[in-house]
């Protein structure tokens, strides 16, 4: 479908059309009394272009993944902060080189309107190490269906509308897969330059001094 509000259309509804092919020119002909074409006027296309494509789509999880395992404790380190002079408890009991940090803090202010730069805090952290595991079959579709439903939806607030899903899960040893073809409907082209004029047109000012 097209809806052409400027530029002269190349293309109609039911063409086949390939990624780089101009759909909407710019360069507007200029017609003599003759009928013959004197020139171009050139201004900017402007179109609302809908047509049926094919998407691939692919995704992969790996049977085996990463998970966090948290030490039971957490340590904390105290501090206080006056303006660029900084100072803590200075122990550190380091289990892990692998931690979450976060910290706690509180400003001290009088008034409303008036504040010193004096703050006292805690940064904590909590230590964990990694454990390979694995996942379970149903576990992997059960992603992968999820990962592809939060594709479609993006596809549909795009404004793209799925006529076809040929999407299959693909099961391995160490990988499951989901793979396959969407025919869509959606949105295309994008805005170029316009082509250079025709070059059996010849522009009065370029008869000038013999060119």
């Amino acid at each position: 479908s097209m809806i052409v509000r400027k530029g002269i259309p190349l293309v109609k509804k039911g063409d086949t059309v390939e990624e780089g092919q101009i759909l909407v020119s710019g360069a507007v002909p200029v017609v003599g009394d003759d009928g013959e074409t004197t020139g171009y006027q050139y201004q900017k296309a402007d179109a609302d272009i809908r047509a049926r494509t094919i998407l691939e789509y692919e995704d992969t999880e790996n049977v085996q993944y990463p998970e966090k395992i948290y030490y039971d404790f957490q340590q904390a380190e105290p501090y206080l902060q006056i303006g660029n002079l900084y100072l803590n408890s200075g122990k550190s009991d380091k289990i892990s080189d692998q931690a979450e940090i976060y910290t706690l803090e509180k400003n001290f202010s009088f008034g409303e309107h008036f504040s010193i730069p004096v703050r006292i805090g805690s940064r904590i952290s909590r230590y964990y190490y990694i454990e390979q595991k694995k996942h379970t079959g149903k576990g992997l579709q059960k992603i992968l269906s999820m990962n592809y439903q939060h594709f479609t939806e993006t596809l549909g607030k795009k404004g793209v509308e799925i006529i076809q899903n040929d999407v299959k899960i693909y099961t391995g040893s160490e990988t499951y897969s989901a793979k396959g073809t969407l025919k869509v409907r959606c949105s295309v082209g994008k805005q170029v330059p316009s082509t250079p004029l025709p070059p059996d047109y010849i522009a009065e000012d370029d008869t000038k001094n013999g060119d």
